[in-house]
């Protein structure tokens, strides 16, 4: 595919390409050179949807469950060793 370099030194993407790597308006792209050559590099944003909002209870109940873990595996490692009281 070709495109014409405007006097602003500004291309446009194809509608194809656009289409074919789901790129919309705002979307963020790289531009690298490689020898003679312009590499452009779609840079996709992860979508908000996959990251969580843990509440203060959430992040309470992990961190006990996780310290009552912790402290299950130094107790039995203690008993292998033989040092428990």
């Amino acid at each position: 595919m070709e495109t014409t370099l405007s006097s602003k030194g500004q291309i446009v993407i194809p509608k194809e390409v656009r289409e074919k790597l789901g790129l919309k308006p705002g979307d963020k792209v790289r531009l690298q050179v490689e020898d003679k050559k312009i590499v452009l590099q779609f840079h996709a944003e992860p979508p908000e949807e996959i990251f969580v909002r843990a509440g203060g209870q959430l992040v309470d109940q992990t961190l006990r469950e996780a310290k009552q873990a912790d402290e299950l595996k130094i107790k039995r490692l203690l008993e292998r060793l033989g040092a428990t009281e």
